[in-house]
């Protein structure tokens, strides 16, 4: 999964407009660790300029969880996949739809790992991303 770079992040060091659905109470969300895409293309949503994704889980529009990175992360931690080695593109092209593409390849698995295509989302020396208590379900 080169072309893309995910990083833990503070909810929200910068401005990411999202689709939380399911998730009720955001003052709960403040000072948390989120996983994100850091390098999709800015772009204007309701208003707004969104400069990345938050990535999140989802068994149904009502169940919506945040992908939590692994205890000891830290903003900006690199989360790498084991068999996709390499460097992410700097900023992914908006009209290749690379998310539209890698999208229904990422699944959180029966144990609630977050994986792409079965490789597990690491920070390297801390642990796996992982769903709170969802599994069997698609990353959005």
């Amino acid at each position: 999964m080169s072309v893309q770079e995910v990083d833990v992040g503070e909810i929200c060091p910068r401005t990411i407009v999202s689709n939380l659905g399911g998730v009720k109470d955001l003052d709960e969300l403040q000072g948390s660790l989120g996983v994100f895409l850091c390098n999709v293309k800015a772009s204007k949503m309701r208003g707004v300029v969104s400069q990345g994704r938050l990535l999140c889980c989802s068994a149904s529009d009502v169940r919506v969880e945040l992908l939590v990175p692994p205890s000891g992360s830290v903003p900006g931690d690199r989360i790498t996949f084991l068999n996709y080695p390499g460097e992410p593109d700097r900023e992914l092209s908006s009209k290749q739809k690379i998310w539209e593409l890698l999208q229904p390849d990422m699944q959180v698995d029966t144990k609630g790992v977050a994986n792409y295509k079965g490789c597990g989302f690491e920070v390297k020396g801390k642990g796996l991303c992982r769903a709170p208590s969802l599994t069997n379900c698609t990353i959005r």
